[in-house]
């Protein structure tokens, strides 16, 4: 396998841990994860791992998780008055990382007409359509959301999302974003 691809689904699998059960990971743990992250995100290019995967029959069922990375709850919140600032602000970074992996992630993806069709079915296309807006627009996740907008838009036919979605958008972090997902739970 590819260095590039194997490194690559190390990052989508270490986002995806990341954004379900960040309290049961050892902070050693999560510091290796970041560098492998942050490394990973400042030299790949979504394109050639989207190659890999044709070259080597990769396909994707689903892209929900993808999804749900972009719309992960912020745990500033939840951080109590005693919380040092440097664990604060060590999470912060890591869900900033786990929200640009899940963008990169669907750039990456969504360039094959199947997983388009799959995002469709699932209901999902104005989570697309939202994403930017849901982005703090000084980020690399809101330029390559912009990006990702921009390309779907000149390969499927995009409208405005309904209010309804607009508002699931914004109230989505951690909720269901498809009514399979919600028959699961």
């Amino acid at each position: 396998m590819d260095e590039q691809l194997l490194k690559y689904f190390c990052c989508v699998f270490y986002a995806l841990l990341l954004s379900t059960s960040p309290a049961m990971i050892p902070t050693h743990a999560k510091l290796q994860m970041k560098h492998a992250m942050k490394n990973f995100l400042e030299s790949a290019d979504y394109e050639t791992i989207r190659d890999h995967e044709k070259k080597n029959g990769y396909t994707w069922t689903t892209v929900t998780h993808f999804v749900k990375l972009v719309y992960i709850p912020k745990q500033s919140s939840q951080w109590s008055i005693c919380t040092p600032k440097e664990v604060i602000a060590e999470n912060n970074e890591l869900e900033d990382l786990c929200i640009e992996t899940g963008v990169f992630i669907l750039q990456n993806v969504l360039l094959s007409n199947d997983t388009r069709e799959i995002l469709k079915a699932e209901s999902l296309v104005d989570y697309i359509v939202c994403m930017p807006w849901h982005l703090s627009p000084d980020t690399k996740a809101h330029v390559r959301a912009c990006a990702l907008r921009q390309f779907l838009s000149s390969k499927m036919q995009l409208q405005p999302p309904t209010l309804v979605n607009l508002a699931k958008a914004k109230l989505a972090e951690g909720a269901p974003l498809s009514s399979t997902d919600q028959k699961k739970q």
